[in-house]
């Protein structure tokens, strides 16, 4: 049922540029204490597929769809530290080489 399906690209970067938000809603008929999320204007800047506007102008976050830039995010985050470890352990063998190498130079 889909098609034209393509990776989200630059997903941490989007990620990074969010900012999470505590927030009361202004009219007391919304009211249920504080929330937490997004400001619409703010996310459309970054994500703006995530942001629908209504008849009257007012902007609203598809939540759902933000899940999709975040899981992303957290898979370009895990290959970076996938890399870092592999280059970690790559120079502590190398660390390990050169400290054998100085201890027998310092025996002789």
């Amino acid at each position: 049922l889909k098609k034209n399906v393509t990776t989200i690209s630059d997903a941490l970067d989007k990620a990074l540029s969010l900012r999470g938000v505590e927030f009361d809603w202004i009219s007391e008929q919304a009211s249920d204490g504080t929330n937490l999320g997004f400001i619409a204007q703010e996310l459309e800047q970054v994500i703006p597929d995530v942001v629908v506007e209504d008849s009257e102008g007012y902007k609203s976050v598809a939540y759902a769809s933000v899940t999709a830039v975040l899981t992303e995010a957290l898979k370009e985050q895990h290959t970076i530290v996938q890399q870092q470890e592999s280059r970690i352990a790559e120079l502590e063998a190398r660390l390990d080489e050169l400290a054998q190498k100085l201890g027998e130079v310092n025996t002789r």
